[in-house]
């Protein structure tokens, strides 16, 4: 081998090693950072699919409690119209009776024959205005009672989706 090209030898494979270990440690740390990507979108993707479960979990619930709240709901609205209903047919067979500011005065009656009819009109009148009132307290409450565990199991659900929110942070 010529002297010059011993010379020049080295000239030649420090280039060539420093490509090659250059290209050999991108390589490699391509394959380092592609794993280390890997890992972190492996732990990202559970952490989104714990926080996706959790918030199922939290609609979920907060549906059942709607529907237990509904059926309640409708339990109490029927319960308001039943209890009006034995309400009016008490006052009507004398079980129970008005209080006296539930009666108002009723003017006397000419000499006809409509005297009776007329008393009777009255109390019907007061028996079912009677009903009626006791009838829209019941369903007041059962509406306030409604909108009050509404308002509840939609603020349960929001502060569990917001915690499996914060979770994953």
């Amino acid at each position: 081998m010529p002297a010059w090209l011993l010379r020049l030898l080295p000239y030649l494979l420090v280039p060539l090693l420093v490509w090659t270990g250059y290209h050999w440690a991108v390589a490699r740390g391509e394959r380092m950072s592609d794993a280390r990507h890997a890992a972190t979108f492996e732990r990202l993707a559970a952490l989104t699919a714990e926080a996706a479960r959790k918030a199922r979990a939290a609609s979920e619930t907060v549906r059942a409690e709607r529907e237990a709240l509904d059926a309640q709901h409708q339990e109490d609205m029927n319960r308001a119209t039943a209890e009006a209903d034995r309400l009016r047919a008490d006052l009507r067979a004398g079980r129970r009776e008005l209080q006296e500011w539930w009666a108002c005065p009723v003017p006397e009656p000419d000499a006809g024959g409509a005297a009776p009819d007329r008393a009777e009109a009255e109390a019907d009148r007061r028996i079912d205005s009677a009903a009626r009132i006791a009838e829209a307290v019941d369903i007041d409450a059962a509406v306030i009672n409604w909108l009050w565990g509404a308002w509840q199991a939609d603020r349960q659900a929001v502060i569990a989706a917001a915690c499996a929110v914060e979770a994953v942070r």
